[in-house]
């Protein structure tokens, strides 16, 4: 607890003469995600990246083993913040028992690529709207954490040591740790200012590189490309910019402040028309048209699916079930399987 403490200090001295300005924050995680970036680095360090990967081993999840890693001790940048959630969270229930955020947010949510699953909103995936074109389900891990009720976005001069950064370069993205700010020099100031050139962070990066895989790097905005002594690593060509689809941040609610209950009823509000329109529910409804053997029973399925959106709402909203019985998270999702989702565009989270 000591050093967690000390972590805190750490992250508030860094911000303090920029938090008037700054709006009203609650309550963060950032003293655990902190120390759990330090034992990271120092347990996992540079094992190799790939963008096809996540994970470099398997996370133990609250009481529940656990969320698998795909080719450990490989990872890649989104699945490296995630870890170092995840791990952060593992800590915070070890000190102080609360082990509710692993009910609020399902372990399924953080390996399955729904519309409904956080690991989709955090790794930018797509999925086909009713227009028939590919549409992204989220903009970065801080919309992710947003839109799951445990995060809020917040303005980037507002960020502090440990908060959440997704930015975009010309054709790349990266998922990062916030650990402070950068002048010209690469040298770390103590608030948000116009001397702010850039900014240090923590993921996993370096496909082909000596350091491959968790490592800290020093990001730099535009055409500002310093070298910098001590074996620090730079990151150029960041777009700067207000738009939180561009350059996203956020910060990670503590669990008394979550809303998950919330947000999953306006996911399926959002997503419930796209499931019921999609093309091949149209193509279904049009085969029963036929009046057929077969489409009859095109029919019966049709509705059952319309009925299990429908039930799915009323849940999410704290209400009844079909006949008094509530569904089980995997009845909630079955009227969203119809909905198309996909990777990120190729290449996205590679190394420029």
């Amino acid at each position: 607890m000591k050093l967690l403490s000390s972590l805190a200090a750490l992250s508030c001295s860094l911000v303090a003469s920029s938090s008037a300005v700054a709006q009203p924050r609650s309550a963060d995680l950032n003293a655990y995600i902190l120390k759990a970036v330090a034992d990271t680095y120092a347990e996992y360090k540079g094992r190799g990246y790939d963008a096809d990967a996540a994970y470099s081993h398997d996370l133990q999840y609250g009481h529940e083993c656990c969320i698998k890693a795909t080719r450990p001790p490989v990872t890649m940048c989104v699945a490296a913040v995630a870890e170092v959630i995840v791990r952060a969270l593992s800590d915070y229930a070890k000190a102080t028992g609360d082990y509710s955020p692993f009910t609020k947010l399902p372990m399924s949510t953080w390996s399955r690529g729904g519309v409904l699953d956080f690991r989709a909103h955090a790794f930018k995936q797509t999925y086909v709207g009713t227009d028939g074109k590919e549409h992204q389900v989220n903009y970065g891990f801080g919309g992710a954490v947003k839109t799951f009720g445990i995060g809020k976005e917040i303005r980037f001069s507002e960020l502090r040591p440990g908060d959440l950064v997704t930015f975009n370069r010309t054709k790349t993205g990266h998922a990062v740790v916030f650990l402070g700010y950068l002048d010209q020099n690469g040298k770390i100031l103590s608030s948000f200012g116009s001397t702010v050139a850039g900014f240090k962070f923590f993921s996993a990066q370096g496909k082909g590189k000596p350091d491959a895989g968790f490592g800290y790097r020093y990001g730099f905005f535009g055409n500002h490309c310093p070298s910098l002594d001590g074996g620090r690593v730079v990151d150029c060509g960041i777009r700067k910019s207000d738009d939180q689809s561009i350059l996203n941040t956020a910060y990670l609610l503590a669990p008394s402040k979550w809303t998950t209950k919330e947000a999953f009823a306006q996911l399926v509000r959002r997503f419930g028309p796209i499931a019921l329109t999609q093309s091949r529910y149209r193509r279904k409804l049009a085969e029963a048209a036929l009046a057929s053997a077969q489409a009859q029973a095109d029919i019966a399925s049709l509705k059952q699916k319309v009925e299990y959106w429908k039930t799915a709402e009323r849940v999410a909203a704290g209400g009844p079930g079909v006949a008094g019985v509530s569904l089980t998270e995997e009845q909630r999702r079955r009227p969203f399987e119809a909905i198309a989702v996909g990777s990120a565009p190729a290449g996205y989270w590679d190394e420029p």
